[in-house]
């Protein structure tokens, strides 16, 4: 009788309870794993800021003054990205240029497209090179920069018709930023 219950009692447990302790081991077993994959990610992540942080960072002395060209104001003048990318000052910038390629330049109206398209992606991209700039290349850095903007200059250049039309162009922008920001922060 007892062996007869053993039997059964071991059957049962196969059929039905094997199969339940199984699941229950699975789900332990992918929580376990999960928890470790997690932690390791976390260690990881943890070694990357700290590899980030340990790393040489060029910073250099920031000052409030237009420099000649867009490479050096990403580079060295003072919330220039931040001013230059900033919502409303594009806003004003984009009708105030407007006004000057149609009224001075006699340009069409047409043409402030192309420009703040390409301008707007000349500055991205020279503040993504800023950002990856090693302290120890910063010449090369910069003359890698240089060259993005010399094409930017050539389309440019081409876009507004006339050398002279470039160069005024130079001198608004210099005269417009120059008023709205530097001014603004001489407290004049």
């Amino acid at each position: 009788f007892w062996k007869k219950s053993t039997i059964i009692a071991a059957s049962l447990f196969l059929i039905v309870g094997l199969p339940s302790a199984y699941r229950a081991f699975k789900v332990q077993t992918k929580e376990m794993a999960s928890i470790q994959q997690e932690t390791a990610n976390e260690i990881y992540r943890q070694k990357m800021d700290e590899k980030a942080s340990n790393k040489p960072k060029f910073e250099p002395e920031m000052k409030q003054l237009y420099y000649g060209s867009y490479t050096d104001r990403v580079l060295y003048t003072q919330k220039y990205i931040d001013n230059e990318l900033d919502p409303k000052y594009r806003e004003q910038w984009i009708l105030d240029l407007d006004q000057f390629f149609v009224s001075e330049l006699g340009l069409s109206e047409n043409v402030i497209i192309t420009f703040i398209a390409k301008e707007s992606s000349l500055i991205k991209e020279l503040r993504d090179s800023r950002k990856a700039i090693n302290p120890q290349f910063v010449k090369e850095s910069r003359d890698d920069m240089l060259k993005i903007e010399q094409v930017f200059l050539q389309e440019i250049q081409g876009t507004l018709g006339s050398k002279s039309n470039y160069d005024q162009f130079l001198s608004f922008k210099q005269k417009y930023y120059s008023k709205k920001y530097l001014a603004e922060a001489s407290g004049e």
